[in-house]
C-alpha cells in the first residue's frame, strides 16, 4: 500500500494562487495613486487600516443574518403544525406543553381600558362631580377600586391645574386693577 501525500483542495488552491502572484509582474503605483490604495503588507483578511472600515456607517439596525432569515422562513412554514402539536400535548396532560401554551396563547393580561362617562372638566365643581361619578361607578362594581383610585388621582391633578389657572387669572386682574388705580 502506497502512502500518498494528500492535501486539501483549499491548500492546493492557495499554493496555486501564491505561485501566480509570485510570477505576476508587480508595478509600483505612482506616488499620487499610492495614497488611494491600501498600504502593502496588511495581513490577509484585514484589508483596511486600523480604525477604518469599508462600511463606515456599520450594519443597518434591525437587519438579520441570512441564517436567522432562513430559520424564520422554516418556522413560518411549519408554525401551524407546531402550535397544533403543542396544544395536543397540553391536552394530553404534558405540563411543560400546557405551561408553554398558557404563556404564549394567553399571555399575562395587561391593564384594560376603563370606560367611565365623566362630565367635561372645566371648573373645580366639574372635578368634584367627576370624582363622585367615579366613586359611584366603583361602588357599583363596574370598575376596580385600583382603577377608581387612579382615575381620582388624575382628576385631582387636573383640578389642581384648573385652580392654578384660576389663581393666575385673579392675580392678573388684581395687578391690572392696581396699575389702573392711581393710589398704588
Amino acid at each position: 500500500m502506497t502512502h500518498e501525500n494528500h492535501t486539501s483542495p483549499n491548500a492546493k488552491l492557495t499554493a496555486q494562487m501564491a505561485q501566480f502572484y509570485e510570477q505576476a509582474p508587480h508595478e509600483e503605483p505612482e506616488p499620487e495613486e499610492a495614497s488611494a490604495l491600501p498600504p502593502r503588507g496588511l495581513p490577509r483578511g484585514k484589508p483596511f487600516a486600523k480604525g477604518t472600515s469599508g462600511n463606515p456607517f456599520g450594519r443597518v439596525p434591525g437587519s438579520r443574518n441570512n441564517a436567522t432569515r432562513l430559520a424564520q422562513a422554516l418556522f413560518d412554514a411549519r408554525a401551524a403544525a407546531v402550535s397544533d402539536r403543542a396544544i395536543e400535548l397540553a391536552l394530553e396532560g404534558n405540563g411543560a406543553a400546557l405551561k408553554f401554551c398558557l404563556e404564549r396563547i394567553l399571555p399575562r393580561q395587561r391593564e384594560a381600558a376603563v370606560m367611565v362617562d365623566l362630565p367635561p372638566l372645566d371648573t373645580i365643581k366639574d372635578c368634584s362631580d367627576a370624582i363622585a361619578t367615579v366613586i359611584a361607578t366603583a361602588t357599583a362594581g363596574e370598575i376596580t377600586l385600583r382603577d377608581a383610585q387612579t382615575l381620582i388621582a388624575m382628576i385631582e391633578s387636573h383640578c389642581d391645574t384648573i385652580a392654578t389657572q384660576e389663581f393666575d387669572r385673579r392675580i392678573t386682574a388684581v395687578e391690572q386693577a392696581a396699575a389702573n388705580d392711581s393710589r398704588y
